[in-house]
């Protein structure tokens, strides 16, 4: 500003100088544009920024569907209330299925011998007293001889039985003529008595060789054909195991095959310690397996175990599980499913309230006279024609169980207005 006001000076004192006037009026109009300049960017320096004013907000639109009492009417609008249900809890529980050992059979050897031929094979469908395979054993030839020799001695004590009853009767007269002593007889009927011993005692080792060879054996006692043992299925099922083939020798009660009643398997499943105050016998269980998903097999909780695995903490618990047509097979891995003995009320709603908005599931709630609001629950279990919910709705509740569909659609044509 100094420097302005000594330009003007000196211009101004150059300018009384003759032929200076113009060119003074020039220098002086380019200063007063300059100052003006100056000025006004001063000005804009120094003055407030104007503050941007926010866009004001929609309008919300409301989330409720209001209608009256006609035209509720039209509609087909029907209420319902929330009513809670009881429920038992389920308890999940994991394990492999086993064969029923109240349907199993361990075949073995009735005797020392050898396989001689097998006609059973693993997998097989075998009949009660079916022939899995034959045997051939001593057992049947000693057996055979001792039978003999039971029936010569019983034939020699039988002779002398008879000749010592000849004896006793004969001292017996002779006693009674005085012609014999007390003694002579009471020998004679002691001499009897064991010759009559003797001969019992041969004929129960004879039945007991007999029984041997015909019922236990099951070869004929005088067959020079048959001597071979078989061994039988002592039930109908399915043959799962064998471990016998043409020439094994065995001995008495070696294991040679096992059959099972496929028809009923067992699962094992391990519950945890936590959940065993829900688990009873008797229980419905739903078991589930990798080889059918989405499938579930009826069972039934039959025993608890007896002892907690000490590094698991769970206890064995054995379901029955029919399985008809064979499609479950031993060892399969399994999951259960046991209702719980303990139940609780849960809220339930018909199928029919509940619809599908943004992704979430609604029913609509009766907050006013013919005002509906959507509001959203969380479901849990499916069954009979309702819905377990978690969350959203209370018991007592008014909803709409016939029309929610309507309702929805309103709602949706409001909100795209």
């Amino acid at each position: 500003m100094k420097t302005l006001a000594l330009l003007i000076k000196t211009r101004t004192t150059d300018s009384l100088r003759p032929g200076k006037m113009g060119e003074f009026l020039a220098h002086w109009c380019r200063a007063c544009a300059a100052c003006a300049l100056l000025a006004t960017a001063l000005l804009l320096s120094c003055s407030p920024k104007p503050v941007p004013q926010a866009a004001a907000p929609p309008k919300e639109k409301d989330h409720f569907v209001q209608f009256d009492a006609a035209t509720d009417r039209e509609a087909g609008i029907k209420l319902g209330v929330v009513t809670a249900r009881a429920r038992a809890s389920a308890i999940q529980a994991n394990g492999h299925l086993v064969v029923n050992e109240d349907a199993t059979w361990l075949v073995g050897a009735l005797t020392a011998g050898k396989i001689m031929q097998v006609l059973a094979k693993t997998g097989d469908f075998v009949k009660t007293g079916e022939v899995l395979a034959w045997m051939h054993s001593d057992d049947v030839h000693n057996t055979r001889s001792a039978y003999r020799q039971n029936i010569d001695e019983f034939e020699r004590r039988k002779v002398l039985s008879e000749h010592a009853r000849r004896v006793r009767d004969r001292t017996q007269r002779l006693f009674d003529l005085k012609a014999a002593s007390r003694e002579q007889l009471e020998a004679a009927d002691t001499e009897l008595r064991n010759t009559e011993h003797a001969m019992a005692t041969a004929e129960i080792e004879i039945a007991k060789e007999k029984t041997h060879l015909t019922e236990f054996l099951e070869v004929p006692v005088d067959s020079t054909t048959q001597a071979l043992i078989p061994i039988r299925a002592p039930a109908a099922g399915t043959v799962t195991d064998r471990m016998a083939t043409l020439g094994t020798v065995v001995t008495a009660g070696n294991h040679v095959f096992t059959i099972s009643n496929l028809s009923t398997l067992w699962m094992l499943a391990a519950v945890n310690e936590a959940d065993l105050a829900g688990v009873r016998a008797g229980q419905a269980v739903a078991v589930n397996v990798k080889s059918y998903p989405g499938e579930t097999f009826p069972a039934r909780v039959i025993k608890l175990g007896e002892k907690l695995d000490a590094v698991t903490r769970t206890l064995q618990v054995r379901v029955a599980v029919p399985n008809a047509g064979g499609r479950l097979k031993p060892e399969m891995f399994a999951t259960a499913e046991i209702a719980a003995a303990v139940s609780t009320n849960v809220p339930t709603v018909p199928e029919s309230a509940v619809q599908e908005m943004d992704g979430s599931k609604v029913v609509f709630v009766k907050t006013a006279a013919g005002r509906y609001e959507p509001r959203k629950v969380t479901l849990g279990a499916t069954a009979g024609g309702f819905h377990e919910v978690m969350s959203g709705v209370e018991a007592g509740e008014t909803i709409v169980v016939h029309g929610a569909f309507l309702l929805k659609s309103e709602l949706l044509k409001s909100a795209n207005e």
